[in-house]
């Protein structure tokens, strides 16, 4: 900012006036403020004439009460107790002609600071020049009677203006040619009185303040709320410094506070309510900032008014969105509706002509008033609901309140005060709400600074629980595995491979359970996988007896799973080897009776105890294998280097409670070399990465297995590097590998048989040489060696031996023969028929009406069923 020192300079010199803040603390709060001290996009003020059809606002009593020739009056109405001011009565004329500075006809009288033009239309105001001047107060006079140092300050003028002492101009903002707005330009100018001073003693002292307007449609001619004053110019220029130096440190603590908490929000992105009084904070400074002298100097007026108004749409929506922030911690409808319409109003400011700008601020003047009732019922609603932050708002909210209703009546002239409060009111509601929150921060940094006071003791506390809580858990632990060490004592005698040596079967086991645990100074591992293998003799023949199984559940839920399974199993083998009754029967019916006892024992657990596994026996000169699944991984046949998965029904888990179907037991005949390879589901679950960024996979893909077993030729220690290599092992993982070996490279004459057997076509027909055994009446002598002379995989070879058994009147061979055809499978009608029958012939009556209704539930028909339903019924009669 300059100052003049002589009549030719004119510096335009921009500065921010008090009535001006007051202005927007105004248009915050209340319609009245903004319809009198608004944004240059208002109306009439209240001392004009609407009626008055000129483009002048003028009042006819005024004129009536007011002579502008009557020094005595001018004191009269002025009632102004700063000699220096020049608000109050004014004359105006329209037009403008130099040589009214020396005429005293055809002036009207008008109150100033206010409006001197009315609009003309929605969109446009008078254009041209109007005359206004006032009367110079005796003070004023005597100082340029004594030319002492003078200064003339214009405040807030709009449009173009020239600005007269008696004939000389002392100054100009604005320009006509080309033309240039002055819109609120403030002008500084010290004076030269001795320049302005009488030529002569006839001429006469200057009565008259002058100042010619001029408008091209756009703005208003108004003089606004102002602090123009003309006096002393130590005086005039130290306060025009004075409110500088106030307001620039006003808004210094809104932009600090404002960035303040900006960096709040940075820090902690959950406190929104930081952001938003950081950019309300930071907005209310930029628009008092654009009033300021360096802004004014070198942005176009237009420019300054689009951002002045962009800043005071933003003030109100931020508010809220703050306040719903800081009471709810989440977004107010409200508050983004009104978001929304400020947008809409700042996109119109941005892209449309000055008039449109000035539509734009009133219809915010208009959504102003529903808006600020909205916000003092927010604000006491979240008082009324106890919030604390709400109260102390409630209170500062009703300062500011005061402090604008204060300023309004002093505009009015309804008191005379000489204070502006209602800019220090709004620094008290900012800086009171900074405190708020500062407050809360400042709580929150206590809190940790007294904590940090007693930390070494809370440390040295916590640690003693933590070590209590330690022992406590390590004894706990010690406990578990030793309970876990027990157990595993009990398991590893389950886990048996006992084949007799130089047998032609041999096996391999692996166990790796996913439980592993340490106790004292031993290492063990549990788990619900389970292998056994061993040899034991049905009717005379050899055969390798061997199960995998995995119990449900993981360590000792399962690790209690298998060791039933293992203790049943164990029991049943050694039964098989001391008592002679339990080794008199065939390999189907073993299997059979094996899974009765085990379904028996699991099924008392009602469900939560059930163990999948596969089961099998091998005949050791045959190398034929029977065998049953019970949702278990299917086992895999390597032959001649190719693996492949072995073709079987699935039966449930073992201790399924109930719909358990009859068990079917299935038969694979061996050739030297073969290799099965049975596994849990240890071998599929493991996870792999498919590259370092992503996360970890489950192999779902069961062929992989097969892969692995090709690749280490049925190696078991291979089989668990391959999968290892591939990925991590995520459960119980248990192998066994069953190879068929025969010691004698000539085969046995019923190997040879079998052979045969396997080459001819499996149509369900017995060979040559069994019809012809039958035919030549041999029957009455067949054997169980003689059966496997035969083919022992077809179970119609069976059905038409126990057929001819029957007739001839064998039937206990014959039940056994058709027994064992049932159990390969179940649902061969003619068996069935022909087991029904005989155990009609043997009089075993429960069996025979079983059979029968499991036909009739298969709704089967034929004089067979028809002939067996006659018989049961004279029987029954």
């Amino acid at each position: 900012m300059k100052c003049s020192s002589g009549p030719k300079s004119n510096p335009a010199i921009q500065s921010e006036s008090t009535y001006g803040r007051r202005r927007h603390f105004a248009v915050f709060f209340c319609l009245m403020i903004l319809s009198l001290q608004g944004l240059p996009a208002e109306g009439p003020t209240p001392t004009e004439d609407a009626s008055n059809s000129e483009p002048f606002a003028r009042s006819s009593s005024e004129n009536d009460r007011m002579d502008p020739f009557s020094p005595e009056q001018g004191k009269e109405t002025d009632e102004n107790s700063d000699p220096y001011s020049l608000t109050g009565v004014w004359e105006y004329r329209r037009g403008w002609d130099p040589a009214w500075l020396n005429s005293d006809a055809n002036w009207k009288r008008i109150r100033l600071p206010g409006n001197i033009t009315e609009r003309e239309s929605l969109l446009e105001f008078y254009e041209g020049w109007v005359t206004i001047r006032k009367r110079l107060s005796p003070e004023i006079r005597t100082i340029l009677s004594t030319h002492s140092p003078m200064a003339f300050y214009n405040g807030e003028v709009t449009d173009v203006a020239r600005y007269y002492i008696g004939k000389e101009m002392i100054g100009q903002t604005g320009s006509l040619e080309p033309y240039a707005s002055g819109d609120r330009i403030p002008l500084l100018k010290v004076l030269n009185l001795k320049e302005m001073a009488p030529s002569s003693a006839d001429s006469a002292m200057p009565e008259y303040i002058t100042i010619a307007l001029y408008s091209n449609g756009d703005y208003p001619l108004r003089v606004r709320e102002t602090d123009m004053a003309l006096g002393p110019a130590d005086e005039i220029v130290n306060r025009y410094y004075t409110n500088e130096i106030i307001h620039l440190l006003l808004l210094s603590s809104y932009f600090l506070v404002g960035f303040y908490h900006l960096l709040l929000f940075v820090r902690r992105r959950s406190e929104k309510h930081n952001l938003f009084f950081g950019l309300f904070s930071i907005a209310a400074a930029g628009m008092w900032l654009s009033q300021t002298g360096t802004i004014r100097n070198f942005v176009v007026p237009l420019w300054r008014n689009r951002f002045e108004h962009l800043l005071l749409f933003s003030l109100v929506p931020l508010l809220l969105l703050f306040l719903s922030h800081l009471f709810y911690r989440k977004y107010s409808r409200t508050g983004i509706a009104i978001a929304v319409a400020g947008a809409i109003l700042g996109l119109s400011t941005i892209l449309g002509h000055f008039p449109v700008v000035r539509v734009s601020l009133e219809l915010w003047m208009i959504l102003a008033i529903p808006v600020l009732i909205y916000l003092g019922y927010y604000i006491i609603r979240a008082a009324r609901e106890g919030n604390m932050d709400a109260r102390y708002l409630t209170l500062g909210t009703l300062l500011l309140t005061c402090g604008a209703v204060h300023d309004i009546l002093l505009e009015v002239r309804l008191i005379e005060t000489g204070l502006d409060l209602a800019p220090y009111a709004f620094a008290s509601f900012i800086l009171g709400i900074a405190i708020m929150l500062g407050s809360r921060f400042m709580g929150l940094h206590n809190r940790v600074e007294q904590l940090n006071e007693t930390l070494e003791a809370r440390v040295e506390e916590r640690t003693e629980q933590l070590n209590q809580s330690y022992d406590k858990l390590r004894l706990i632990k010690e406990r578990q595995d030793g309970d876990y060490f027990l157990t595993s004592l009990l398991l590893r005698p389950l886990w048996r491979n006992e084949v007799q040596e130089g047998s032609s079967v041999t096996a391999e086991m692996l166990i790796r359970q996913k439980k592993k645990f340490e106790f004292r100074k031993w290492t063990g591992e549990i788990g619900g996988d389970y292998c056994s293998v061993h040899t034991i003799q049905l009717l005379g023949r050899d055969y390798t007896l061997f199960a995998n199984g995995d119990a449900m559940g993981k360590s000792m839920q399962g690790a209690g799973g298998g060791l039933v399974m293992g203790t049943v199993f164990r029991a049943l083998v050694q039964r098989t080897r001391n008592a002679a009754t339990a080794r008199n029967y065939y390999p189907e019916q073993w299997l059979k009776q094996c899974f009765l006892e085990l379904q028996s024992v699991f099924i008392s657990f009602d469900g939560s105890m059930m163990i999948s596994a596969v089961i099998g026996l091998v005949d050791n000169e045959s190398g034929l294998m029977y065998y049953a699944n019970f949702e278990h991984p299917r086992p895999v046949l390597l032959r001649q280097g190719a693996a492949s998965f072995t073709e079987e029904p699935i039966h449930p888990k073992i201790g399924m409670v109930d719909g358990f179907p009859e068990i079917q037991i299935s038969c694979l005949p061996l050739a030297p070399g073969d290799i099965i390879v049975a596994g849990s589901d240890g071998r599929d679950d493991w996870l792999y990465q498919v590259d370092a960024a992503s996360d970890p996979r489950m192999n779902e893909d069961e062929l992989h297995f097969l892969e692995f077993v090709e690749q280490s030729d049925a190696d078991l220690s291979a089989i668990e590097s391959n999968i290892r290599n591939n990925g991590e092992i995520t459960d119980d993982l248990s192998l066994l590998s069953i190879r068929f070996a025969p010691q004698s490279r000539q085969p046995s004459a019923h190997r040879a048989n079998l052979e045969q057997a396997e080459s001819r076509p499996a149509n369900g027909t017995v060979s040559a040489h069994a019809s012809r055994h039958y035919q030549n009446g041999h029957h009455s002598s067949f054997s169980l060696s003689e059966i496997h002379k035969f083919n022992p995989v077809d179970e119609n070879l069976l059905f038409r031996a126990a057929l001819k058994l029957k007739r001839s009147g064998q039937l206990i061979h014959a039940t056994d023969l058709a027994e064992r055809c049932r159990l390969r499978n179940p649902g061969h009608i003619r068996n069935l028929l022909n087991l029904a029958d005989i155990y009609r012939l043997r009089e075993q009556w429960e069996q025979c009406v079983r059979l029968i209704r499991i036909l009739e539930e298969w709704e089967h028909q034929s004089p067979e069923l028809d002939r067996l339903r006659t018989i049961m019924e004279r029987s029954s009669v």
